[in-house]
């Protein structure tokens, strides 16, 4: 149980990592981060920020995982938060790839990302990332569960918080990107119709964009 849940954190992290750092290296900058990380004060606050992401992020697994279980298989909850976990990862590897290629294509230059998975969320890379962080808690439900409630709220923590943290840089509520989208693609109607009919995050439910 806790190689599993290692293996599935450990592939997602150097993916992430991996495709971070070439995206930086082939854009040269994020727009996102650029005012930001213009001064002193908000390089140490981004680094904090993500330091304290990663760590509640991860608490499912490192709770569950440094807890001995003596309980023979896997179990249910075990196995769907397996499929998952695994299921969430892909959601986010192709979200990714999808939107990558879309902007890589000149064609498509000044044109929001509508298509594959961005046609039925307008982040499903953070719906992956959800998905993955959950099954990852529900893999490790056993040994949290009998380490006591305490330790099983506190790896709960990591679902909830992702869920509020992407909302809110969804919704533009904690970060710009939201504007960002809007000032470059405000002036085509097909984006106004994207924002107003496709979901947030989850997909196919009916928390929409503004």
């Amino acid at each position: 149980r806790s190689k599993l849940s290692a293996a599935i954190v450990g592939v997602w992290a150097t993916r992430l990592a991996l495709f971070l750092c070439y995206r930086a290296w082939k854009l040269g900058h994020d727009a996102r981060l650029d005012e930001t990380l213009s001064t002193l004060g908000g390089v140490v606050g981004f680094w904090i920020a993500s330091l304290v992401w990663g760590i509640v992020s991860a608490l499912p697994h490192t709770l569950g995982a440094g807890h001995a279980f003596a309980g023979s298989g896997l179990g249910l909850a075990a196995i769907a938060g397996l499929a998952l976990g695994a299921w969430g990862l892909g959601w986010e590897v192709v979200a990714d790839f999808q939107k990558w290629s879309f902007k890589a294509d000149p064609g498509n230059s000044g044109r929001p990302c509508t298509v594959g998975l961005w046609s039925v969320s307008q982040h499903p890379n953070y719906f992956g990332n959800l998905c993955l962080w959950s099954g990852i808690f529900l893999l490790n439900a056993g040994p949290l569960a009998k380490a006591g409630v305490a330790r099983v709220v506190l790896a709960a923590m990591s679902p909830a918080f992702l869920w509020m943290l992407f909302y809110s840089q969804a919704t533009g509520s904690l970060t710009n990107a939201s504007e960002m989208a809007s000032t470059k693609y405000g002036s085509d109607p097909t984006y106004a119709e994207y924002t107003r009919n496709v979901p947030l995050i989850i997909p196919w439910w009916p928390i929409r964009g503004q």
